[in-house]
């Protein structure tokens, strides 16, 4: 469920479920160098991306 800030944020009646979406990138030695993190209203939880990853 949405938080205070997160309703406020995206304008969203009380209660609200949200989708929060984490992303963690790590590089070869597996330590972690980015960290993403969004959140989607209810209406938007239907997406695609794609991460072409070459080596």
């Amino acid at each position: 469920m949405a938080d205070e800030e997160e309703r406020l944020a995206l304008d969203l009646p009380n209660p609200a479920a949200v989708l929060v979406y984490w992303l963690v990138v790590f590089d070869s030695d597996g330590v972690p160098v980015e960290f993403d993190e969004a959140v989607y209203p209810q209406e938007r939880w239907a997406f695609r991306q794609d991460y072409p990853i070459t080596v």
